[in-house]
């Protein structure tokens, strides 16, 4: 009787596994969360550290002895109520046959157990019951983490950012939301969803999250003249910026998002020199997106948000982006600094947002 207990709780154990596990989901950088994805922590892993927990907790448990009926009833019990739980679960039909079929015999033993009491054939059926349904749920659970590796090795991952014009035929954006990618693309280019270009990345820094793609594909006739610049200087705190990007795309979809605020600090997170702090809104997707001051020039990358505060995000200094332009010698790229103040923000948004991409990228 008490292998019957030990094997009920080690039931109960791997249905926790079952129902525990998460799926795979993995690579989750700044810009929009990916389609597919996988997970750094291997699920076979969750579910070994959990299951020989509980093994520990169940040998303790084991040293009781059951020696009367209504022990043995007890333990029926608990392994048809085991039984309906996995039932509930997403599991497949060849298990849910078996655990049928197991609570049936469970019933019949039951029955013969009230009518004629405690028999060692009885006992030996429960035995091989508990180890039985056990086996079963650990197959399953072993087959289904072995679909789910497989499905997520034969599907590419994909994930989005924001990105917006420079001179010629290139794109600002983070390094985070390039990295790993093994293909890019970009669309919304004058507004344009339609059609997907080609992209590759030609400078790239990790240390200050910045990266400079450029556009490869033959269809491209480049961006024409654009009407804002790329401002160096420092600005002051109380400026007012806004942001243009590409949030959540999945939930929020494609058109632009604006949102706008004020620069509360001319340092970011922990004090980093390299960045502004601004009380502008921004969501996973934004990253890699342009901050613009009141004159409708650029100053600024978007790149992250404080989690543990409201209305604190922070972007990249442009002055950063010029020295990685430089480091690659990309002469010449950025455009020169405008001023369109004299326009309402609905008028600067309409004429900057087909300026500022999604960036599609997948690995």
């Amino acid at each position: 009787m008490k292998r019957i207990f030990f094997g009920i709780a080690l039931m109960l154990c791997s249905i926790t596994a079952l129902s525990q596990v998460p799926p795979f989901v993995g690579f989750t950088p700044v810009p929009n969360p990916p389609s597919t994805s996988t997970n750094t922590t291997n699920p076979f892993q969750i579910w070994e550290m959990e299951r020989q927990a509980q093994i520990m907790a169940v040998e303790r448990q084991a040293s009781q002895n059951a020696k009367t009926k209504r022990e043995v009833m007890l333990a029926i019990r608990e392994m048809k109520q085991y039984i309906i739980n996995a039932l509930g679960q997403d599991i497949d039909e060849a298990l849910r046959k078996q655990l049928n079929e197991d609570y049936v015999a469970l019933s019949k033993i039951a029955e013969n157990v009230q009518t004629y009491g405690l028999k060692d054939e009885y006992i030996d059926k429960l035995l091989w019951i508990s180890d039985n349904i056990n086996n079963n749920i650990v197959s399953f659970i072993n087959r289904t983490a072995e679909s789910q590796i497989n499905e997520v090795e034969t599907k590419p991952q994909k994930w989005t950012g924001t990105g917006f014009a420079l001179n010629y035929r290139y794109i600002a954006t983070n390094y985070h939301v390039i990295e790993n990618a093994k293909t890019l693309s970009v669309t919304g280019i004058n507004g344009n969803f339609n059609i997907r270009y080609s992209a590759s990345v030609v400078a790239s820094d990790k240390v200050n999250d910045l990266a400079i793609v450029r556009i490869n594909d033959s269809r491209f006739n480049g961006f024409g003249t654009l009407p804002y610049g790329v401002d160096m200087q420092i600005a002051e705190v109380g400026e007012n910026v806004f942001v243009l990007g590409y949030p959540l795309t999945q939930t929020m979809g494609s058109e632009i998002k604006l949102t706008n605020g004020i620069i509360s600090s001319r340092t970011g997170f922990q004090g980093d020199a390299s960045l502004y702090q601004m009380t502008a809104p921004i969501q996973p997707g934004n990253s890699g997106g342009p901050m613009f001051n009141s004159k409708g020039n650029v100053i600024g990358v978007v790149c992250a948000h404080h989690a543990g505060a409201e209305n604190a995000g922070y972007a990249i200094k442009t002055s950063y982006l010029n020295n990685l332009a430089d480091s690659y010698s990309l002469y010449g790229i950025f455009p020169t600094c405008t001023n369109n103040s004299r326009l309402t923000l609905s008028e600067q948004v309409k004429r900057l947002k087909q300026y500022v991409f999604l960036i599609e990228c997948s690995r």
